[in-house]
């Protein structure tokens, strides 16, 4: 029997200011708040337990925040207090591991406009996916350093045509 494609629920980033990086989400991609940030810690009864079995016993204290996108897909924010959260220097991209979250915005210029204008950065240029076709790409971060790929279209009319 085949199995059908499930889809993503939520992505979650790490940030270094979690009401900082809520309201650039909010501003630049439209995204909205579905929680408010929830500090969880190392010593709670519920949540302890469930954060030192998945991060280990280094983490004491940590905020969590959801914000909601389009077609039912969230992205969650965490921002590490201790351990606290670093800004990425590098992106050592030869491991493994979530390399970027790409968003779909059909005028890729004015979006990598608004990302630069409000703290964040374009890492490429914007190039055109399939040569000869509207189909364009651009990697941009936010001001955590988070990789975004920005597309013009979905995956399955990016690649469909090729």
């Amino acid at each position: 029997m085949k199995e059908y494609p499930r889809s993503f629920c939520h992505v979650g980033v790490s940030v270094t200011n979690i009401d900082k990086a809520m309201a650039w989400y909010e501003n630049v991609f439209g995204f909205t708040a579905v929680s408010s940030p929830v500090t969880f810690k190392k010593d709670d009864p519920n949540m302890g337990p469930v954060l030192t079995d998945l991060l280990g016993k280094e983490i004491k204290e940590v905020k969590i925040a959801h914000l909601g996108g389009s077609g039912g897909v969230g992205l969650e924010l965490f921002e590490f207090i201790d351990p606290k959260s670093e800004r990425y220097t590098s992106h050592e991209y030869w491991k493994d591991g979530i390399f970027h979250v790409s968003i779909i915005d059909p005028n890729i210029e004015e979006m990598v406009k608004k990302i630069v204008e409000n703290g964040g950065k374009q890492r490429s240029e914007i190039w055109e996916s399939v040569p000869g076709t509207e189909y364009k790409m651009v990697y941009c971060e936010d001001p955590d350093g988070n990789l975004i790929e920005i597309y013009t279209h979905s995956v399955e009319r990016m690649y469909s045509n090729q």
